[in-house]
This record gives structure tokens, sequence and C-alpha cells, in this order.
């Protein structure tokens, strides 16, 4: 499972406290207290460092065991990011690209990135971009552990002591979870999905990934405009739908990745599925806060 953003980081962080809380003593004894690594959970976000503890909320997913990918550090600045990403695109002459939608770095410099992407999608795109090596790198350590040892140990303890039946054939299930209102989350999720589709050669399914995103009524008044930037959000993801047969292109796919992961020889752009998911389920609100939503979904 990946999460995107302080929203998906936050579920998964109530995810994982699930788990535990289902496995009860059984789980304790198995892998004392620590995540088993058949499971892997990954956190992606801006802020250097893991922010989403507090009041209401469950322990961050670095300190449950999973991992923390953070894609700027306490020196960062927006105006470091554009200039890598600049440098980054002009070596192979696709400047074009970002000049379509690169934000007005008098304004984006004004947000301290290294504590996020202030709400600002275009900011956060930058930011994923830049780092789209290092996050592929975190995909890549987090692929090794689901295939070693200990994860086909752990996998097959569960499905003696849980599962009455198993397909020998069946594919590692990816998952993605994101708001689509808001920078961090809503900006990366189509290319997160993307850098998983770099991840076959390591026989990791990342055509079928599924994307649980939070709308836009989950954050009430807590982000400005927030139909706004989920309106460019799944318009982003629904052209990616409607490109399943296309191939990827050398320029294209060094945009993505930054030239640090194999390119994908099958087709297709962004998650296959995508599921909303509202602050209401048959008309009934799940609580008062954005973190009860998660805490429920979870």
């Amino acid at each position: 499972d990946l999460g995107l953003g302080g929203s998906g980081g936050k579920t998964l962080g109530f995810l994982m406290d699930e788990l535990r809380f289902r496995l009860g003593d059984d789980w304790a004894e198995r892998g004392k207290g620590a995540l088993r690594e058949c499971w892997q959970f990954v956190h992606i976000d801006v802020p250097s460092v893991d922010d989403t503890q507090g009041s209401n909320r469950a322990t961050g997913v670095q300190n449950q065991g999973g991992r923390y990918i953070g894609l700027t550090d306490a020196t960062s600045s927006y105006n470091k990011l554009d200039s890598v990403l600049v440098n980054q695109l002009a070596s192979n002459d696709q400047l074009g690209y970002f000049g379509r939608w690169r934000p007005d770095p008098s304004q984006a410099s004004k947000i301290p990135i290294s504590a996020g992407a202030g709400a600002a999608r275009a900011v956060g795109r930058v930011v994923t971009l830049s780092a789209a090596s290092n996050i592929f790198a975190g995909l890549t350590g987090a692929v090794e552990k689901l295939q070693g040892q200990r994860a086909n140990e752990d996998l097959a303890w569960i499905q003696q002591k849980y599962m009455k039946s198993t397909d020998p054939d069946a594919q590692t299930l990816v998952m993605l979870v994101s708001s689509i209102s808001g920078g961090s989350g809503a900006s990366m999720v189509l290319d997160v999905a993307d850098l998983i589709r770099g991840l076959q050669e390591s026989n990791i399914d990342g055509e079928h990934t599924a994307a649980f995103l939070y709308t836009p009524d989950v954050f009430g008044d807590l982000i400005a405009q927030p139909g706004a930037g989920a309106i460019a959000t799944i318009s982003e993801l629904l052209a990616a739908l409607n490109r399943s047969n296309e191939p990827w292109t050398k320029e294209e796919w060094r945009i993505i990745s930054g030239g640090g992961a194999p390119m994908p020889t099958s087709p297709g752009r962004g998650p296959l599925n995508l599921f909303p998911v509202g602050a209401k389920s048959h008309g009934q609100p799940f609580g008062d806060s954005p973190e009860d939503v998660y805490r429920g979904f979870s």
C-alpha cells in the first residue's frame, strides 16, 4: 500500500494499527509486534520528515515498521527544486513540457517547501518530478522486501492461519491512497502510479493498480477552493485512462522518471481503477473531521 501526501500517510497509519488490533496475540507471537514483510506500507510526502502524527491520529507509517520517502530536506527551497527540474529537462531538450504548467517561481518560492506543497498542485508536481529517482529507489526497496524469504514465510503463515484457499498465480496488489484536493498527494498520484509501472522488471504488476481518492467534502473548509484542484486531478486521471492502449515513448518516460527507472514495455498511464472516497456512507457521515474519515475507511 502507498499513502501519498498527508491524508494518504495518515490513512496507512490507521490501516496498520487496525491490522495489529485484528491479528492481536497471533501477530505479536509471529513477529514480536513488528510489521510483517509480506505487506509493505510506503508513505510518500513532500516534508523532509513524517509530520502525520498528532492527536486523533495513529502512529506514523515509519514508526510502525513501514517506509517514509520524504521528497525534500531541511535546506530545500522551491527555487532549488525548480532549478533541478529545469536542468534535468533542458539536458534532454524537453523544457517545452515544463513551460506549459510551470508555477511562477516568484510566487512558489514563498512556500516553505520542506513543510509541504502548500495545497498547490503544480508546486507539488515540481517536487515529485525533481525527486522521481528517489521515489523509484524507495519503491524498489519495498519490492525487494516483498520478494525476500522472510516475506514468503510471513505470507505462508498468514495463508495457513487465516485463509481457506489461496491462488498460487495471484499477483501482488498495489493500492494507492491520496486526496484529489490539496497539493502533495493530489499532485503525485498520477506520476507515482506511472513509476510503479516501471517496476515490471521486478515482477510487480503496475498495470492494475487501484487508487482510493478522498473527495473535497472530506476536508470541508480546511483547504481553500478544494474543488478546483480536484477537477484538475480528476481530469488528469481520466485523460490517463484514455491512454490505456498507448505505448510509452523514451522522451515521455524520461520526464516522468528522471532517467532513473526502466521504461515500461506495456501501454497505459496512471492507476487502472479509481475509487472516490467521500465524507459520508449511505448519507451518514464518518465523523466530524478528516481523521475520522481516514479511520473509517481503514
